[in-house]
C-alpha cells in the first residue's frame, strides 16, 4: 500500500510541475519504481546494452531475459536505463526492464 501511495503522490508531484513547465520530462512508472529499486530484471527475450542512449548508438552486449542489471539513472525523456553488470556498463532501452524481485 504504501509502494501504491508513493507511485501516486510522486506522479501527482510531476504533473503539478509539468503544468508549471509545460512538459514532463520523464516515464512516471519507471521513476517511481526506480526510487526503490536498485537492481532490475530483463523482461524481453533479449536485449541490447549499448555505449550511449540512442539505437543508433554501438551494441557492446546483448543479455538475455533475466539477467539482472544495477541501475544508475535514467536518460532525460525516461526511455533509457543506465545500466550496469559484472562484465557491462551501457545503456538499454527501458520498457524491457522491472525491478528485481517484484
Amino acid at each position: 500500500m504504501l509502494k501504491l501511495f508513493n507511485k501516486r503522490f510522486l506522479t501527482l508531484a510531476v504533473l503539478m510541475a509539468s503544468s508549471v513547465t509545460g512538459y514532463i520530462s520523464c516515464d512516471l512508472p519507471a521513476l517511481a519504481e526506480s526510487e526503490a529499486c536498485e537492481y532490475w530484471e530483463v523482461t524481453a527475450t533479449s536485449i541490447n546494452v549499448r555505449d550511449n542512449n540512442s539505437t543508433r548508438a554501438k551494441i557492446i552486449a546483448t543479455l538475455p531475459k533475466g539477467a539482472v542489471i544495477q541501475l544508475h539513472g535514467w536518460s532525460q525523456d525516461g526511455k533509457w536505463a543506465d545500466i550496469s553488470t559484472q562484465q557491462y556498463q551501457g545503456w538499454v532501452f527501458a520498457d524491457y526492464l522491472k525491478c528485481y524481485g517484484n
